[in-house]
């Protein structure tokens, strides 16, 4: 079924052309089916192309090209090598020795003749037929098949894809035998040529589920992201070979619209649901979710807290008999052909927001990265777990605040896009100038929620493209007028970290490392570094080293003043 499904992968792909694709060794250009194929078959060890930057799949094999391909397919490339297999043509090159030596002496040809060898064009039947001998079958005297005639053969083995051209055969015919015979029975066992490698160790079943995998996604890509907009709020909807996650609900005022959002395409089971802390505006809509939807497994960083908002939606999950799971760091997820693993929370942190679940889904070659609210200190921890957050997309933290997304995160994040998920004209001044201004200098192409409505990231595995509820071309990074606040857009527990709860002005300046606005500061008389009010550490500093600043960045530097590594002023 699975050899079936491949090759009407394949002619479904040749027949609508090529696939985009971001594989950074074609330099950006198109890919097609049959170059996906052989970037795995190089992967797992069993393909070389002509050079470092090309596989030359248009053109026609020699006999000899052919030989030594199957003989790395068979992964045998380096015994033929380091053998001393003699052959008695004349006719191969000094390079080709090892391989045509270790094919001969193993039946897997016989030449054109006695003392030639031959290097004229493989033909199909040519290939096939040394793929069905390395298989186990024979053409002597016709006792599996004939060697001018082992189609029929080769079909019923599985190892002829219906794109092969037969009478224009080449190098990307032989990528694509190639890649079916490793999922083909070897005659007369219940082993696969590839479990015969594996058993070899020519490479390993998790390198080979993997190229499975991305053939797959091939196969019948099916990978979204919905940003829904809920408001001052965050809501995403994955959705992944018919299975589903959601990663929080916005606030409570968001619950009938998350209702039929799911409705509206059928979502009536959550694989996950996903709070990634309790505030209002993550877990109030979740409880529009559960009331629609069964789920399977719910996460949050926490099993308790004591609000309302998270009271039901503890207590939806109840009337599903379900109960939070509380992930560890490092714990992996199965979404469909998607994997998503847990970066944080590492360490408890007294803001909530520094207590997000963050976690980043891989997808093929593509990776999403979802920020929670966590703010500088938990990026920190993150960063220095040695955690791997490099991404396509990245679903930027807290709404745009200035106390997260700082400019080491973004830096070893590196995204191509960024969502921000964000009320038109909230209280807050989310997105902050600040986190534009990063943005911009990262050149990340944003898209944001107040601006351009619900958004809808797609991949193939290899690339994403998006889509949006309006305002597709909005420029988003360009900070805006601030409107007064809708009565229902502030959501809840949107607050930057401060000690009275209430948003901070935007300030002055431009927020970028060489701004001379003036601003308010704490600076560490003994340390000589210097830090946000709102920064974690400005609470463990001792009174008699604190000192409160209001000027500008430079003028503090030029005092002798580092920046705090944590809240990065």
């Amino acid at each position: 079924m699975r050899r079936r499904l491949f090759c009407l992968f394949l002619t479904i792909v040749l027949c609508l052309g090529i696939v985009q694709t971001a594989f950074a060794a074609n330099g950006g250009r198109d890919i097609t089916a049959q170059e996906l194929v052989a970037i795995e078959l190089k992967e797992l060890g069993l393909f070389k192309g002509v050079s470092d930057t090309s596989f030359e799949l248009n053109r026609a094999p020699t006999r000899i090209e052919a030989l030594v391909m199957l003989i790395r397919v068979l992964g045998k490339e380096q015994e033929a090598l380091e053998g001393d297999f003699e052959h008695p043509f004349t006719d191969v090159p000094s390079w080709a020795d090892a391989y045509i030596g270790y094919a001969f002496q193993n039946n897997l040809t016989n030449g054109v003749s006695d003392t030639l060898f031959g290097n004229s064009s493989a033909s199909a039947a040519t290939y096939l037929t040394f793929v069905l001998r390395a298989l186990g079958y024979s053409d002597k005297q016709s006792e599996d098949f004939f060697w001018d005639n082992p189609y029929s053969l080769a079909e019923e083995v599985g190892i002829l894809p219906n794109t092969v051209d037969r009478e224009n055969f080449l190098r990307a015919d032989v990528v694509t035998i190639s890649y079916a015979a490793l999922s083909a029975k070897m005659k007369g066992t219940a082993d696969a040529l590839a479990e015969k490698l594996i058993s070899c160790n020519v490479f390993t079943d998790e390198q080979y589920r993997r190229a499975k995998q991305n053939i797959a996604i091939y196969e019948a890509p099916n990978f979204e992201i919905h940003y829904i907009d809920v408001g001052q709020g965050d809501a995403a909807l994955i959705i992944c070979d018919g299975k589903a996650m959601l990663i929080d609900g916005g606030n409570s005022s968001s619950s009938s619209k998350i209702y039929s959002y799911l409705k509206n395409r059928g979502i009536d089971h959550l694989d996950y649901i996903v709070c990634t802390h309790p505030h209002d505006d993550h877990v109030g809509g979740l409880s529009g979710a559960l009331s629609y939807a069964w789920v399977g497994i719910a996460i949050a960083p926490v099993r308790t807290y004591n609000s309302k908002s998270f009271s039901a939606f503890l207590d939806k999950l109840s009337v599903q008999y379900k109960t939070v799971t509380v992930p560890m760091a490092g714990d992996s997820f199965k979404l469909g052909s998607a994997e998503f693993k847990v970066l944080a929370p590492l360490n408890k942190a007294e803001n909530e927001n520094n207590n997000s679940i963050v976690l980043k889904i891989t997808y093929g070659r593509t990776s999403f990265l979802f920020a929670g609210d966590a703010e500088y200190e938990e990026e920190h921890d993150i960063l220095e777990n040695d955690t791997d957050i490099k991404c396509n997309v990245l679903k930027v933290g807290h709404h745009g605040s200035k106390n997260s997304s700082s400019y080491s995160f973004l830096y070893y994040a590196d995204p191509e896009y960024a969502v921000i998920s964000v009320g038109k004209g909230n209280s807050y001044n989310h997105p902050d100038e600040e986190v534009l201004s990063r943005l911009r200098d990262a050149d990340v192409k944003t898209f944001r929620t107040d601006m351009q409505g619900t958004i809808i990231c797609r991949s193939d595995g290899y690339s994403v493209t998006f889509g949006t509820e309006r305002n597709q071309d909005a420029d988003t990074l360009t900070p805006e007028v601030k409107e007064p606040a809708d009565s229902g857009s502030s959501g809840g527990n949107n607050n930057d970290t401060g000690s009275n709860n209430t948003p901070p002005s935007s300030g002055n300046g431009s927020g970028s490392g060489g701004s001379s606005g003036s601003k308010s500061y704490i600076l560490n008389t003994n340390s000589k570094v210097f830090h946000y009010p709102y920064c974690s550490s400005v609470s463990r500093m001792s009174a008699k080293n604190k000192l409160a600043y209001n000027g500008s960045r430079s003028d503090i530097i030029a005092m002798g003043y580092k920046p705090c590594g944590n809240c990065h002023p």
